[in-house]
């Protein structure tokens, strides 16, 4: 497929009448500005937040209790942030549980 403009990703393949009649949308950290330009978005989101359509909303990833998140969303457009323990806390394993929990 190559009927797209830049900064997109296809979303499915042609059709058999046309192989190059693909779907795409913008990639992520772009939006729509036409039916044929994604334009980037122009913000960076804080700590513990991720870019959608070029809003900021929270992190929904999970992270431990007394943790805080410690960077916005990663790859630039996915809810994955990265978090560590608060108050100098260090993560530890649970073994009744094996998810991390910080412990101070």
């Amino acid at each position: 497929c190559s009927n797209g403009p830049f900064d997109i990703v296809y979303t499915s393949p042609g059709t058999s009448v046309n192989s190059n009649d693909c779907s795409w949308a913008c990639a992520p950290g772009y939006y729509n500005e036409s039916a044929s330009y994604c334009a980037k978005c122009e913000q960076a989101c804080p700590a513990g937040q991720y870019l959608r359509l070029c809003d900021c909303v929270p992190c929904t990833n999970w992270k431990p209790e007394g943790a805080s998140y410690t960077t916005e969303g990663t790859p630039l457009g996915f809810d994955l942030c990265e978090w560590s323990c608060d108050s100098g806390g260090e993560p530890s394993r649970d073994p009744d549980s094996c998810q991390a929990t910080c412990r101070l």
